[in-house]
């Protein structure tokens, strides 16, 4: 059992492994060098119980380096892995025994997995079912290489917290350092051995809380560094999924199959390796596209502030939309006049795609616009704020704190102007609102809260 700052949820977790029905059994807690109370929760275990065995590293050795320490530490026949925040109900040990003792070919034994949020109340629904259908993982019993590989990614946990023969699994490289090295560890022992599924489902596994530690896996340097501490510091010779491809080609160049299956392997990985690239291909493309979005939104930004250069991109910006869109009132509004001042056709077709962005910096561009002193961006911006009082009213009573009274009537009345009186009331309701909910509102709640008497 690999641990690292597992206060809140080791308790647990070792109240269902001494639960378990089949007795026979030792738990070795292996302390990354936790910060918390870790610790003091294993030595109170281990006092209690003499199958719990608790030792601690003098520092981090990473997620691979913990994981192979506890491998090499086990004393038994079987073995296996089990996370501080996983849980496993009392038949688990008891029928994967007994699935691997009846069957001497068989190198793991695994049951079916239920997912459980990250305050432990069970999901009715599986997030990472490859299929949809709930009897899934029913089809892994004696799971080949070739399904292996195509379901490995999301099941993988099933497979590398099942109970293992510990003499086979010391054929195998152990866990790597390097990011998804439990995929090619599961890899490796099937080379080596059939697995066996023993229905139910007997694992529960947490999904994790949102943490800072976390948060930081779901970037590569950070899932590097939790494999080995010291990829801070340094940068690995090969990406991740080249790496991944290497080691899955030595694992199956290194294994003791035929040379048929050798080749059956072979293209089964190319189908992987395949399906890996393509969603990393989606991925790169939507981060790409939303890259280009922000740079085009500052860009565009930047000009709609500047009333010096605002013309000459927005009749571009206008002239684009509306051919793309076959829509004739942008396409006056990039050709008709004027052509020397302030354009309301271009400023309202601006304020009208400022709006529909919804971001902050959208938002507050439009803000400045109606503040501002430019009369057609004034009214370009009441056009488009009129009708949205709740979302837009409570910023601009804040811009208008402590200013005179007469600001907010401007508002009011460009509002109305665009919009109408019905709009205008709601703006000038909650004005009155925000600017009395405010600390220190001055005299602009006073003179609307009159002005509506």
């Amino acid at each position: 059992m690999p641990v690292y700052n597992a206060e809140a949820l080791l308790a647990e977790a070792l109240d269902s492994l001494l639960a378990q029905t089949f007795t026979d059994f030792e738990v070795l807690i292996s302390d990354n060098a936790s910060t918390d109370r870790t610790a003091e929760i294993c030595r109170a275990y281990a006092a209690r119980d003499p199958r719990i065995r608790y030792e601690r590293n003098a520092e981090n050795l990473g997620a691979a380096g913990n994981f192979n320490r506890v491998f090499e530490r086990a004393r038994g026949e079987y073995f296996k892995w089990f996370a501080h925040d996983d849980l496993l109900a009392p038949e688990y040990l008891a029928a994967c025994v007994a699935a691997l003792d009846a069957d001497e070919q068989a190198v793991l034994a695994f049951s079916d997995r239920r997912m459980m949020s990250p305050d432990g109340v069970p999901l009715k629904r599986d997030p990472y079912l490859v299929t949809g259908r709930p009897d899934d993982e029913q089809r892994y019993d004696d799971i080949g290489f070739p399904k292996l590989m195509r379901v490995c990614g999301s099941r993988c946990p099933i497979f590398v917290f099942g109970l293992m023969r510990r003499a086979v699994a010391a054929q195998t490289r152990g866990m790597g350092a390097y990011i998804a090295a439990d995929l090619v560890f599961v890899a490796e022992l099937r080379l080596r051995g059939r697995f066996r599924r023993v229905p139910g489902a007997l694992y529960f596994q947490r999904l994790h809380a949102p943490t800072p530690d976390v948060i930081a896996r779901t970037r590569r340097a950070g899932d590097a560094a939790w494999f080995d501490p010291s990829r801070r510091r340094r940068r690995a010779a090969l990406t991740p999924e080249v790496k991944l491809l290497v080691e899955m080609v030595r694992a199956i160049r290194e294994s003791e199959v035929s040379g048929l299956d050798r080749v059956r392997f072979y293209v089964a990985l190319g189908g992987h390796v395949a399906t890996r690239g393509h969603r990393w291909c989606v991925l790169r493309a939507k981060r790409l596209r939303w890259q280009i979005w922000s740079m085009w939104s500052a860009v565009s930004r930047g000009c709609l502030r500047s009333a010096r250069v605002t013309s000459l991109p927005l009749r571009c910006w206008a002239l684009l939309s509306g051919v793309r869109r076959a829509q004739r009132d942008r396409l006056r509004a990039a050709v008709g006049g004027p052509w020397g001042r302030a354009n309301p056709r271009l400023l309202a077709f601006g304020a009208e795609r400022l709006h529909r962005r919804r971001d902050r910096g959208s938002m507050r561009l439009l803000i400045d616009w109606l503040l501002g002193p430019c009369r057609v961006r004034q009214q370009a911006a009441a056009g488009v704020l009129g009708p949205h009082a709740d979302r837009y009213a409570p910023v601009v009573a804040v811009r208008l704190r402590n200013q005179p009274p007469e600001r907010a009537d401007a508002v009011v009345e460009n509002i109305h102007a665009a919009c109408g009186a019905g709009a205008a009331a709601d703006w000038r309701n909650a004005l009155a609102v925000a600017s009395a909910a405010a600390d220190d509102a001055g005299p602009v709640a006073r003179a609307l809260c009159e002005a509506e008497d």
